[in-house]
């Protein structure tokens, strides 16, 4: 729905904007260098219209939702949580109250400005809006299924917009139907071109890397090099170049990556192939990026997510079954020596708690179905 702009005089023209608002490509507020990224290519219409800035006023006091939600934001039709905040906007909740709604905690919503909304310039109010959006925004990679999946659906539970990549069309298509609030993208997550698209595009204030290949199972003198590689290929490079396109960009200042690595890493998997390895290395370019985050003065946090093996993912169920081969047991008899099983509900609560928990400031996490553990 097009939402209406304030203006400083009686009445004036303004631009209405498509959700989420872009500034047109080379304006920029009093005092502030053009924009030349805004604007690119989202398809999103605009128009102009004429408003009253007592209108907005008004309207916001009587609690129009369509326009609060361009305004103010709202997490269930626009914009989601500001990542990692815990304040609350009185007028934000005074509405909320009056629509009978409530935000779920630990996302909250920050209100834009101090100062009374009809009295902002347009410009300043439309770059404030671009920026609250971009502030709410998580970028999942890896959505289609598994864990990506319950992290997309997870985070959008708890009222954060969330844009969904994964490589098949119709998985993302079966998520948009079932999570409200997620927009999907339908990318090769391998592609260092995917990362460099759609982090300029969207330049989420949250950043999950989930995507991975499943490997090739077998003893290591049983697989080919092409196979045992594999992950090399996949995770590794995933990881090297979201993680790189976030520095690069960057993402902006104080900005979360969250790279799944994976419970392997610690200690190996030998009918996986290169897997641990891999999974390794993703650990250490997490590391890397944080060392260059702070060197450079980005105030972006990545942080390393380790889930144990589960049965309940396409990756994990095989690997449940080849181990027990392996062992001599029964699957249920493994799977009995594991406990009980992380699920994709379980990673998307933590990522959620990981991004709102004031006390979750570590590197590096190890998850399973009871949480997160932090690793000293």
């Amino acid at each position: 729905m097009p939402a209406r702009c304030c203006t400083n005089g009686p009445s004036a023209r303004a631009i209405v904007y498509h959700n989420p608002p872009r500034r047109p490509t080379g304006t920029a507020a009093p005092g502030r260098r053009p924009d030349r990224s805004a604007g690119r290519g989202d398809g999103r219409a605009q128009r102009e219209v004429a408003v009253d800035r007592g209108e907005v006023a008004a309207a916001l006091e009587a609690g129009d939702l369509p326009l609060r939600r361009v305004l103010l934001g709202d997490p269930q039709e626009v914009g989601g949580p500001d990542l990692g905040r815990d304040r609350r906007d009185p007028l934000q909740e005074a509405l909320d109250a009056r629509a009978g709604r409530q935000h779920v905690a630990p996302f909250q919503v920050d209100q834009l400005a101090r100062e009374p909304v009809a009295d902002r310039a347009p410009e300043v109010l439309l770059e404030q809006v671009v920026r609250l959006q971009r502030q709410r925004l998580a970028l999942v990679v890896g959505a289609g299924r598994g864990l990506g999946r319950g992290v997309a659906v997870g985070l959008a539970g708890a009222g954060a917009a969330v844009v969904a990549v994964a490589r098949s069309g119709d998985e993302l298509s079966t998520l948009a139907r079932e999570a409200s609030g997620v927009r999907v993208e339908v990318a090769d997550a391998a592609d260092p071109a995917s990362a460099g698209t759609l982090l300029a595009q969207y330049r989420p204030r949250l950043l999950v890397l989930v995507a991975g290949a499943s490997p090739t199972l077998g003893a290591v003198h049983r697989l080919s090099w092409e196979a045992f590689s594999a992950n090399w290929h996949a995770d590794v490079r995933i990881a090297f170049s979201w993680v790189g396109e976030a520095l690069r960009l960057p993402l902006q200042q104080g900005g979360t990556v969250v790279v799944f690595s994976s419970g392997a890493a610690l200690q190996g998997s030998p009918l996986s192939g290169g897997y641990a390895g891999a999974k390794a290395t993703q650990r250490f370019i997490a590391r890397y990026a944080q060392d260059e985050s702070d060197r450079a003065g980005l105030g972006l946090r990545f942080v390393t997510v380790l889930p144990k093996l589960t049965p309940v993912t396409g990756l994990g169920r095989p690997a449940v079954a080849a181990y027990a081969e392996r062992d001599g047991v029964t699957t249920e008899q493994h799977l009995l020596r594991l406990g009980d099983p992380l699920t994709p509900a379980v990673a998307g609560a933590a990522v959620a708690r990981l991004v709102g928990d004031p006390d979750l400031t570590g590197p590096e996490y190890l998850l399973t179905a009871q949480g997160l553990h932090p690793l000293g």
